[in-house]
């Protein structure tokens, strides 16, 4: 871990139940600019400690950095019984909104998150807290249907068939910080709450065409009201997706498409970038109470494979 900053464990209560976080605080002065990721991955694992990229990336950048376990994940309390509801975008909003009462806080929040986390970032914008001031979804779907069902058929080599089970084991799995109190007893109330919850796929099996079920996962990203870039990657699944939802957004909005599968965009095998600094130039215009300067870039930017040159 690097020198510089801390961590603390964050307890945020929300609606009846409590959400788990972890607040990585840079050398900066206060109060900073707050950057959320709310996800369902498992804050406690190491893609959400110092050693992950973007988080000492920002922490060294003078951001407080914050990972929240979603309700039903990881530390956090409580029991999901589908992914991609509308709770969870007012359960996310809800920590946006706590986090800019903080004193360590300049009261603006952005929120950032590849898949999953990012499709988060959306409804959490959707709900429009107060604070949130800028987001960076990348590879999210916003219409959730067409992420399990390519044209009505069942993407059984992708999420439905890979995705969707490997989901099952990680409200399974025991918080990996098991030095806070009570966390044997939520576990196991978890788990009990799990014997009668059915499992996300056969929820999609039941529900092979796009009826309530799905339509209630869509996104209403027409009501978002903050700056958001979009990213995807046009050898990802998601990457037609990322054009539509951003075409329907009416707020200052951006696309970046790379020639990506399912990666980072500063970690792709092609087209590797300098994300995070494209993230933190977006942020510093967005989230600084100074609003930093920021060279204006059109609204879609497509980079080509062999040069990495904008289009």
């Amino acid at each position: 871990m690097p020198e510089n900053g801390a961590v603390h464990d964050l307890e945020i209560p929300v609606d009846d139940t409590t959400i788990r976080a972890t607040r990585h605080e840079p050398d900066a002065a206060g109060p900073r600019p707050v950057v959320l990721v709310y996800t369902p991955y498992h804050k406690d694992d190491l893609s959400a400690t110092r050693a992950d990229p973007m988080v000492e990336y920002f922490v060294d950048a003078g951001y407080e950095f914050v990972v929240a376990d979603a309700v039903g994940t990881g530390a956090s309390d409580g029991l999901v019984a589908e992914p991609f509801s509308a709770a969870e975008g007012r359960q996310g909003a809800a920590v946006v909104e706590w986090l800019t009462d903080r004193t360590w806080s300049n009261g603006n929040v952005g929120v950032v998150g590849k898949s999953y986390p990012g499709t988060t970032s959306l409804e959490i914008a959707a709900e429009d807290p107060d604070g949130l001031a800028a987001i960076v979804p990348i590879h999210a779907p916003a219409r959730i249907y067409d992420a399990y069902f390519d044209g009505g058929a069942l993407a059984f080599l992708r999420t439905c068939g890979q995705w969707a089970p490997n989901f099952e084991y990680l409200p399974l799995q025991p918080p990996a910080n098991r030095e806070v109190e009570g966390w044997a007893e939520r576990w196991d109330e978890r788990l009990e709450g799990l014997r009668e919850r059915v499992p996300f796929l056969l929820q999609y099996l039941d529900h092979p065409e796009k009826d309530d079920y799905w339509a209630r996962k869509d996104v209403p990203v027409e009501g978002i009201e903050v700056p958001t870039l979009a990213v995807g990657g046009y050898r990802d699944a998601f990457g037609g997706g990322t054009v539509a939802y951003a075409e329907r957004i009416d707020a200052p909005t951006e696309v970046i498409l790379g020639p990506w599968r399912h990666a980072m965009p500063e970690q792709g095998e092609t087209a590797r970038i300098d994300f995070f600094g494209e993230v933190e130039a977006w942020f510093d215009a967005h989230l600084r109470e100074e609003g930093t300067s920021r060279d204006p870039e059109p609204g879609v930017r497509l980079l080509d494979r062999a040069t990495h040159r904008r289009r």
